[in-house]
């Protein structure tokens, strides 16, 4: 009986070993410039208090990759602090037209080369 006991215990230790998972708490962003802190968060499929495991973290880069908001992305878990490092899109915050009219306005952002999602944003090029 003592040795089911040893063994039990044994694979406990061991299975607690090689699972990585921590609770968050905090989520530190770094990289923002015109993206809020609360839109990232709000795409986010965890929050603090959240168990994650390092083998969730690329399906966490993955949706927010999906939102076309950044270049690049970075998600490290250290000491129960999510850091993301971001690198945002270039986004056009102001343009003035001069001398065009409304209709030819409106056909340039919808050309094959924009696309509105919650910006505009020039396509990858295949």
């Amino acid at each position: 009986m003592n040795f089911f006991r040893y063994c039990f215990v044994v694979f406990l230790l061991i299975f607690s070993s090689l699972s990585k998972s921590e609770i968050v708490n905090k989520i530190e962003i770094i990289g923002l410039d015109s993206i809020s802190r609360g839109t990232i968060l709000n795409y986010l499929p965890l929050e603090v208090g959240d168990n994650l495991d390092s083998s969730d973290i690329p399906q966490v880069k993955k949706v927010l990759l999906s939102t076309d908001l950044f270049s690049d992305l970075q998600i490290n878990l250290k000491n129960n602090t999510l850091v993301i490092k971001l690198t945002e899109n270039p986004t056009i915050k102001y343009f003035e037209v001069i001398g065009y009219e409304e209709d030819e306005i409106f056909s340039v952002s919808s050309s094959k080369n924009c696309r509105k999602i919650l910006i505009f944003q020039l396509e990858k090029s295949s």
